[in-house]
């Protein structure tokens, strides 16, 4: 094994070993040693020890910041997770003396707990909560069956029926055009949009769904009336005898409807009305509603 040379600072003394990083041979004055009891010269030492110190800063700045973003991210969940709870309770319909039906609705709600998107367990429960008078309940617990299952228009009709309930036109409006759109063709649909707009005043709405109701299913029975109400709020008289004739046609002489003709036809007299008439006087005779044989 070859003699190892003197100290580099103390070229004298005899080296006990290199400098672990520079190699420079050292003595016992000049080693450093640390706890693995290998060797360094101070100039190392003080390297290593700056490497370390740098490390441990850059360690803690690391651990700090991810503290800090992980607390705001913990603040910020939890401020979000009770807005919702919030929400929840504030959109969560008050409590509801369902008497002799409670036991059954508790069980459909546990039902729904189970599988929450049991399109029979949703219907049967907005049902008998509409048939309690708990429309509140109704909407609450379709509208957490729409979010989580998506659309089901059988649960539409409940929603509609519910929102007009509690007088809220808007949103049963709303209901009725997502049904219209689940089923263009369903003539149903069209009136219960058209009864929303009419409710509202939306007149020329109103008679544009109707309308489209009759001219999709001509035998409906109400519509027609409607239909021809309408059509005196807005001062046109002669239209409002063409859906009273087809109402006499499909449905022979119903109930009310000599009433509503002259009610429509006294209109003649009416100031605002007698240019109008002037010019339409051949539809009311040429719209005289005929009997079906």
């Amino acid at each position: 094994m070859e003699a190892l040379a003197g100290c580099y600072a103390h070229p004298q003394v005899a080296a006990v070993g290199p400098c672990r990083s520079c190699h420079k041979p050292l003595c016992d004055v000049c080693a450093v040693r640390d706890s693995n009891f290998r060797m360094r010269c101070s100039l190392c030492e003080r390297k290593a020890s700056r490497v370390k110190l740098i490390i441990g800063l850059i360690a803690a700045t690391v651990v700090t910041v991810g503290a800090v973003v992980g607390g705001l991210h913990y603040r910020r969940v939890s401020r979000e997770a009770a807005a919702a709870e919030e929400l929840r309770r504030a959109n969560e319909p008050p409590p509801f003396d369902y008497g002799v039906g409670t036991e059954h609705i508790q069980k459909l709600r546990a039902r729904m707990q189970q599988e929450p998107c049991d399109r029979r367990a949703i219907l049967e429960l907005a049902e008998a909560e509409f048939r309690a008078g708990d429309h509140r309940g109704v909407l609450f617990h379709a509208q957490a069956f729409f979010k989580k299952c998506g659309d089901y228009p059988r649960l539409r009709w409940l929603t509609y029926e519910a929102h007009k309930q509690v007088s809220e036109w808007k949103q049963a409006g709303d209901e009725a055009s997502k049904l219209i759109a689940s089923n263009p063709h369903d003539a149903d649909f069209r009136g219960w949009r058209g009864l929303v707009h009419e409710q509202t005043g939306d007149l020329e709405h109103a008679a544009e769904d109707y309308r489209q109701a009759l001219l999709l299913r001509p035998q409906l029975r109400d519509l027609p009336i409607n239909l021809a109400n309408v059509y005196e709020k807005q001062g046109k008289p002669c239209e409002a005898i063409l859906p009273l004739a087809q109402l006499v046609f499909y449905a022979g002489e119903v109930r009310g409807v000599a009433a509503i003709r002259s009610r429509t036809l006294a209109r003649k007299a009416a100031p605002n009305a007698r240019g109008a008439w002037a010019k339409a006087k051949r539809c009311s005779s040429a719209s005289r509603p005929k009997t079906r044989s």
